[in-house]
């Protein structure tokens, strides 16, 4: 909220993590330059406190094209970074099968039809926004877009039916 509140509630987080794991998942954020002065803040308090709490382990979740940025904001940083894991992404059939799994408990089921549709809907999206790509953010997002377009569509169903019955 205000520069000089963020030490404080980077030491509450560390703190809570003791002997565990931090994520912090979106760790592109700190690249934020209109940010003023809170991730500069942020990041020196995140160097001091991985100093600090060697018992917890900090994961930073990020795009990789945002990597070499995030280890230059601080010196510190880098140097406290032990690993680099790249995660490979999700296969085409993996990510139909996750949009499947999401539909599924929810109530719906999925034909091969549609499974062939989400593949290629899927692929052209990947495609199309290179390493900008959400994986299983994208799956979700698209089960969520099936689940509202089918709402809106048994919604217009519905009231054509109650029209022509009213007509009668």
């Amino acid at each position: 909220e205000y520069v000089g509140q963020t030490a404080p509630k980077v030491a509450k987080k560390f703190e809570e993590a003791r002997g565990g794991v931090l994520f912090v998942d979106e760790a592109g954020f700190f690249l934020n330059k209109a940010s003023g002065g809170y991730v500069a803040e942020a990041v020196k308090e995140f160097v001091r406190y991985m100093e600090l709490y060697p018992d917890v382990t900090v994961i930073f979740a990020l795009y990789l094209d945002e990597l070499d940025d995030f280890l230059e904001l601080d010196t510190g940083l880098s140097s406290r970074i032990s690993r680099l894991v790249r995660f490979e992404d999700y296969s085409s059939s993996e990510l139909v099968a996750i949009t499947e799994n999401i539909l599924e408990k929810k109530g719906y089921r999925v034909s091969e039809e549609a499974k062939k549709s989400i593949q290629h809907h899927l692929g052209r999206l990947k495609a199309e926004k290179k390493n900008k790509f959400g994986n299983a953010r994208e799956a979700r997002n698209l089960a969520e877009a099936m689940i509202v377009e089918t709402a809106i569509r048994q919604y217009g169903a519905q009231r054509r039916r109650k029209r022509l019955n009213v007509s009668e």
